[in-house]
């Protein structure tokens, strides 16, 4: 899915350029999804210069798509920004909603359970004031509208 901040006015039709947020380099609902839909059979399109930088952990540490990336949260000597690991903060499903959340992107594409998961019960510090309705879903299928997180059986990318 792809999933937006409802204050952002983001639609499927004003992606490009964006900042986004994928859970890793090549995993399927983070990065090979999105680009095989946004992409697909056209050669000189690419995430990296579809979207104007994001965090997609595992990329080449100089590309754009690592500028997003947070790292361990170390102020100093912080070698972990953009691993493919959990070291990374911004890392798998939760981290690239956490990128969403914390607005270091515009754009996450997660799985449609995660804003289910931040809705009740324990949160990390980070979530605390989060609201599962402050997020929306944007799909290709409706490129000039958005969607609650629940209609994800009507808007989603696969």
């Amino acid at each position: 899915m792809a999933v937006v901040r409802k204050d952002s006015r983001v639609t499927w039709s004003k992606l490009r350029g964006k900042k986004s947020c994928h859970t890793g380099l090549n995993r399927n609902a983070g990065w090979k999804v999105p680009d095989s839909v946004i992409c697909g059979q056209s050669p000189d399109c690419t995430l990296y210069n579809f979207f104007s930088e994001g965090c997609a952990p595992g990329a080449d540490p100089a590309s754009n798509m690592c500028k997003l990336c947070k790292g361990s949260g170390k102020a100093v000597g912080d070698e972990s920004k953009c691993k493919a690991s959990s070291e990374e903060m911004y890392y798998g499903y939760d981290g690239a909603f956490r990128c969403l959340a914390e607005k270091a992107g515009e754009v996450a594409f997660i799985k449609h359970t995660i804003i289910g998961d931040y809705k009740e019960g324990k949160r990390p510090e980070w979530a605390k004031d989060l609201k599962a309705d402050d997020f929306e879903l944007i799909c290709p299928q409706s490129p000039d509208s958005t969607f609650k997180y629940t209609e994800f059986e009507a808007c989603n990318l696969a």
